[in-house]
Parts: C-alpha cells; sequence; structure tokens
C-alpha cells in the first residue's frame, strides 16, 4: 500500500515538473491531492 502509494506521487510530482499546459497542471494537482487525501485517511485510520 505505502510503496505503490509513493510510486504514484513520485510519478506525480515529475509529471507535474515536466507539464507545460495549466490543464495538465489542474490535473496534476487533483490527482496529487486525492492521494495525499487517501494517504491522510490510511494515517488517520
Amino acid at each position: 500500500m505505502w510503496a505503490s502509494s509513493q510510486n504514484i506521487s513520485g510519478a506525480g510530482w515529475s509529471g507535474l515538473a515536466e507539464a507545460t499546459s495549466l490543464d495538465t497542471m489542474g490535473q496534476m494537482n487533483q490527482a496529487f491531492r486525492n492521494i495525499v487525501n487517501m494517504l491522510h485517511g490510511v494515517r488517520d485510520g
């Protein structure tokens, strides 16, 4: 769970750094927030 989540997060950050369009930036931000919320849920649980 943690390993896969961290891999997704890492891939998201590299994609975010390479993104050039606002649409892509928005999608990456939304995906990253979803991941962060998921991790917080796991941590709180």
